[in-house]
């Protein structure tokens, strides 16, 4: 997923590892019913939000969620624990292929 330029009501955020802050790729980020998948830099893009939302992050397992209340921001970083599956499953897919 790349995120695309929206309109006044988009959010555009990223969400990082609580510990390590680095980036979860494949975190489903809900808002308002709509949905979205982060990228390899930990970003997402939701066209359209209300004002005032709650935003929901779901691992790849779907083990772990975190769940941000009432929101203003357009940019948000939020911060999500991981699953310990998942932390291992985005590390395998970063490795290199042997060989190379």
């Amino acid at each position: 997923m790349t995120p695309v330029d929206g309109g006044a009501d988009a959010v555009i955020g990223t969400v990082l590892d609580f510990e390590t802050h680095r980036a979860l790729p494949r975190r489903i980020v809900t808002i308002d019913a709509v949905s979205a998948l982060t990228d390899d830099a930990g970003r997402f893009s939701i066209p359209h939000a209300p004002a005032v939302y709650d935003a929901l992050i779901v691992d790849p397992d779907h083990s772990t969620v975190s769940l941000y209340r009432a929101l203003e921001r357009r940019n948000p970083t939020m911060l999500h624990h991981p699953s310990v599956a998942a932390n291992a499953t985005d590390h395998a897919c970063r490795r290199p292929p042997v060989g190379t």
